[in-house]
């Protein structure tokens, strides 16, 4: 072997001087699919008289493009639909309640955790926009909603009204807190559920708290399971966060004819 050849255990050293070196282009990388988030979601309806406003949340929720959508109603009439519990009428007002345990046991399969009654509509966008702000948030907040119907078109906050005391709490350096906690509905994702459960006040029975029996099925996890409920200060991003109750119910009555709040 030439003096200027060395051997090592590992591999044979050639000087560069004998090396002819050919470059080859190197194939771009396949792009891997990114997978969609799973988002769980529980809807309640009790009775008939607002299927409409189910059907119109199902579509929606089909045409969700950058999430994976599994849906549940839980109801009592039966519906045509594929996943579905039928409860018996005599469960009222706490019908609110039984998707908790089926979310508890799904957890690690979904990455978004939604209950909503049948009348309330949230829109891709509106979970884009929870994600693009609650990301920014401490653990123990959590991005809220705003509810508006929509009147003479515009949209009447209907969950804020000066005429049942001041609309807004605390304040700070990233948002500010609204006293009424109840929007109809809670979205959280999978760490804050986990959070909510941990706390012992999310798997409960039907009980009353600062709100009805119904209103409390849609609002313990920032009355009792440790979760803060914030709002962004940036007004375009609010307006993404407002969520539309189908329904033009409160919005006309005397008191938010007078004392109402339209957005902008």
């Amino acid at each position: 072997m030439p003096a200027d050849y060395q051997y090592s255990k590992k591999k044979l050293l050639i000087p560069s001087s004998d090396l002819s070196i050919t470059t080859l282009d190197t194939p771009p990388a396949t792009p891997q699919p990114v997978e969609k988030m799973k988002i769980k979601v529980c809807v309640n309806n009790f009775g008939n008289t607002q299927l409409s406003y189910l059907d119109i949340l199902m579509k929606e929720y089909r045409s969700f493009k950058k999430y994976k959508v599994d849906t549940t109603i839980h109801t009592t009439v039966p519906l045509l639909h594929e996943k579905q519990v039928v409860h018996p009428e005599s469960i009222g007002q706490g019908l609110a309640y039984p998707c908790r345990w089926e979310m508890a046991d799904a957890i690690d399969a979904f990455d978004i955790f939604i209950y909503t009654e049948n009348d309330i509509l949230i829109t891709e966008d509106n979970i884009d926009a929870f994600l693009e702000y609650n990301n920014t948030l401490p653990e123990h907040q959590v991005a809220g909603f705003l509810l508006y119907e929509q009147r003479d078109d515009k949209k009447i906050i209907v969950n804020l009204c000066e005429y049942y005391g001041p609309s807004f709490g605390k304040t700070y350096s990233h948002g500010f807190t609204v006293n009424n906690q109840h929007q109809a509905c809670w979205v959280l994702t999978k760490k804050q559920l986990r959070k909510a459960i941990d706390s012992g006040g999310f798997l409960v029975q039907p009980h009353w708290g600062p709100y009805g029996i119904i209103e409390q099925g849609a609002s313990d996890p920032y009355t009792q399971c440790g979760l803060e409920k914030v709002y962004p200060y940036n007004i375009d991003l609010v307006e993404r966060l407002l969520i539309r109750h189908l329904p033009l119910k409160y919005s006309v009555s005397e008191i938010f004819l007078k004392h109402g709040m339209p957005f902008k």
